[in-house]
């Protein structure tokens, strides 16, 4: 079944759960609307209470139990199976641009991090592990509850800053700790990777091709394409296309900024080359994706 994305979780929630298309947090039994769905192209964190969920990451089973959290990166499709009835946990979808603006200036963590969280999304965490995670999820969610709260964004943008510290410190210490029973080992091919990333975050506005990126890292398109497919599953074409398409989705968020404004920001030739990608990748137009999100 197709994948949503998270601009289309949100009208399946209450409000008090969500701030304005930016960020939803699910809580508890609520989860069980997830269950059957898939969901791609944005970043999911789970922390799980009590009770179990099983799901499937980029095709892979795992259950989760009390004290195990998630973290799958954006890109990585995300299938919910089934949960159980006694299932209390967290679920938290941040947007691409509301993480990016929560965590400016924000030291980042352990060098294989996004490698570590590709091969082991799942960690165990201990009972103290567990409860500070739990502590940011709770002012999260209180901070979305509070509707009528004069200073409701910055709070939300200030508890989901301080969950990532949390995370983040969590991660530098089990930096060299074996996940799953493995230890994971830094190789030059995970650099390589790691590199490639980076340079799509920097780079995916202007640098549309696959050559660009080849070139800086001093490989083949070949040979990076092997490498993307045998990590993520996808081509590096793929990966550009879809950080694209993140920036596409927050400038279709601003009415103030035309389509032909999107188009010249994000490098195309003109506006029909623009809604071509966009169309193909969202199956609607740029305008028709923008109508349908008229807040």
């Amino acid at each position: 079944s197709r994948c949503m994305n998270l601009q289309e979780l949100f009208p399946r929630f209450s409000p008090s759960r969500m701030l304005s298309n930016q960020v939803l947090l699910i809580v508890g039994q609520e989860l069980k609307q997830l269950i059957s769905q898939s969901i791609e192209g944005c970043r999911v964190f789970i922390l799980v209470c009590s009770g179990k969920i099983n799901l499937s990451i980029d095709s892979r089973s795992y259950n989760m139990e009390e004290n195990d959290f998630m973290d799958v990166l954006e890109g990585v499709p995300i299938h919910f199976k089934s949960c159980s009835d006694d299932l209390h946990a967290y679920c938290l979808f941040p947007n691409y641009k509301f993480a990016r603006n929560s965590l400016k200036l924000f030291r980042p963590g352990p060098e294989n991090y996004f490698l570590e969280r590709t091969k082991f999304p799942i960690l165990h965490l201990t009972e103290e592990e567990a409860h500070r995670i739990q502590q940011q999820m709770v002012l999260l969610k209180e901070s979305l509850e509070s509707l009528q709260h004069y200073y409701r964004n910055d709070l939300v943008q200030t508890y989901f800053r301080s969950f990532m510290l949390e995370e983040g410190n969590l991660m530098f210490s089990r930096a060299n700790a074996m996940t799953a029973g493995n230890t994971l080992i830094i190789n030059k091919k995970d650099i390589l990777l790691m590199n490639f990333m980076k340079l799509i975050w920097e780079n995916a506005i202007t640098e549309h091709g696959v050559a660009f990126y080849a070139d800086n890292l001093c490989v083949s398109t070949k040979h990076l394409t092997r490498l993307t497919k045998e990590a993520f599953k996808q081509t590096p074409h793929e990966m550009i296309c879809k950080e694209i398409i993140h920036h596409a989705l927050d400038m279709l968020d601003n009415h103030e900024i035309s389509i032909q404004q999107i188009s010249e920001e994000l490098n195309f030739a003109d506006m029909a080359s623009f809604s071509k990608f966009f169309k193909k990748h969202m199956q609607v137009s740029p305008v028709a994706y923008r109508q349908l999100h008229l807040s």
